[in-house]
């Protein structure tokens, strides 16, 4: 108690220098907020970039020059699904169908239809679940199950007189891809299918043929292994979740088979041109940006132990400077008998005083000022009371060792 209360007339005693001092310490707090805000708010850029920049990736052909129509692996697919780096997963597999059951040998007279497997409406552009007329109780939610149920296209509901609710034989034959571009239909499933919605599937952007029938994704594998027959997807597309961590995502998508295109890859000997091996990201925009903002925070970083130093430096020499002259009350207190670690306290506790005093307007101007949030001005407040601190009481150890005898006799 005694300490405090004489830290307090001290202040008091020498209130122009003590004003000078809390001056010092509000310009050299609000410097350091300055500086957390800056680290502050690039790390916030940072954090944000994934939202302001999505990276896009899709499946493409070996030489990149595919998207749709492709032969892409059950392997790829459960690994995209399963993935933590893949949002928004868009897949569709493609099928030639007919109606009823009829035997292969007569597909070519019977296989009329363009039939698309979907999990989400914008796997297809231009198909908006709020045009289509659904079946009370059905919605887009089905494209996500593998139940047995279909979208007719209008035309065709009318073509054939159908209404929403019927339940059709679905004849399914899958692509079989053979070499120099050659194309096969192998049966794989002769399924009832309910309808459940019609829309005007004409409007549907596709760079392949456009489907006059839409079921969901999982309920077309299902038919696949139904008929014990290697999946195969026609196309992939997603965004990259932790867009902050694309080197693992790469090397993720190493593990399903999927290769980034590397457009210097010759591939012109590649005989089959629709293997859905390479992977297009489009991540060119999002890496020089997270870049430039990484080089930022790094260097900001680096000038930490600098500003720590410098402030540190600025503690000791304005300490240094106000108890200069104090030195006489110094040796006047150890002749009076006060040790001179009780001393050394009661200095410090004026130094202290001080300089918490001036963070905390520093602190305050700069948070209703807007310069810094709390929390960040709360570890710049912190880094500056320490560093300043530290620096002074290091001043104070010189003052420690002054001769008692020798400061008296100079005073006189």
């Amino acid at each position: 108690m005694f300490t405090v209360s004489n830290a307090i007339k001290n202040i008091r005693r020498h209130s122009h220098k003590s004003i000078l001092y809390t001056l010092i310490c509000i310009i050299a707090v609000l410097t350091v907020q300055v500086y957390i805000a800056g680290i502050d708010r690039t790390e916030a850029q940072l954090r944000q970039l994934p939202d302001a920049i999505p990276i896009s990736a899709r499946v493409a052909s070996l030489d990149a020059s595919r998207f749709a129509g492709l032969q892409i692996t059950e392997k790829t697919v459960d690994g995209l699904q399963s993935s933590a780096y893949v949002m928004d997963l868009e897949l569709t597999v493609l099928f030639r169908g007919g109606i009823g059951d009829f035997s292969p040998d007569d597909y070519r007279d019977h296989l009329k239809l363009n039939v698309a497997g979907i999990n989400t409406a914008a796997a297809l552009e231009g198909f908006a679940p709020g045009d289509v007329r659904w079946l009370p109780g059905y919605d887009a939610g089905i494209l996500s199950g593998n139940d047995s149920v279909c979208i007719i296209d209008s035309a065709l509901m009318e073509s054939y007189g159908w209404s929403l609710g019927d339940s059709i034989q679905l004849n399914l034959y899958r692509y079989r891809y053979l070499d120099r571009g050659i194309i096969q239909f192998e049966p794989l499933e002769l399924k009832e299918t309910q309808i459940v919605g019609e829309a005007d599937l004409s409007i549907v952007a596709t760079d392949t043929d456009l489907p006059q029938v839409v079921i969901p994704f999982e309920s077309g594998r299902l038919s696949y292994h139904g008929a014990g027959v290697d999946f195969i997807a026609a196309s992939a597309f997603f965004y990259v979740r932790k867009s902050l961590e694309l080197n693992d995502f790469k090397a993720e998508m190493k593990t399903i088979q999927l290769e980034q295109f590397d457009p210097a890859k010759d591939v012109s000997m590649m005989v089959i041109r629709n293997r859905g091996t390479a992977l297009l990201v489009n991540d060119a925009t999002f890496i020089s940006a997270a870049t430039r903002l990484q080089e930022s925070l790094s260097l900001l970083r680096r000038f930490l132990p600098l500003l720590a130093a410098s402030l540190a430096a600025i503690g000791y020499f304005v300490a240094y400077l106000m108890v200069q002259n104090q030195r006489e009350e110094y040796a006047v207190l150890r002749l009076l008998g006060m040790s001179k670690r009780k001393s050394m306290a009661l200095y410090l506790a004026e130094i202290s005083a001080l300089t918490l005093s001036g963070s905390l307007i520093g602190l305050t101007i700069s948070t209703a000022s807007g310069i810094t949030g709390f929390v960040a001005g709360v570890w710049g407040f912190a880094l500056f009371s320490i560093c300043f601190i530290l620096g002074s009481m290091i001043a104070l150890m010189r003052l420690g060792r002054t001769n008692v005898m020798l400061a008296l006799s100079r005073a006189e």
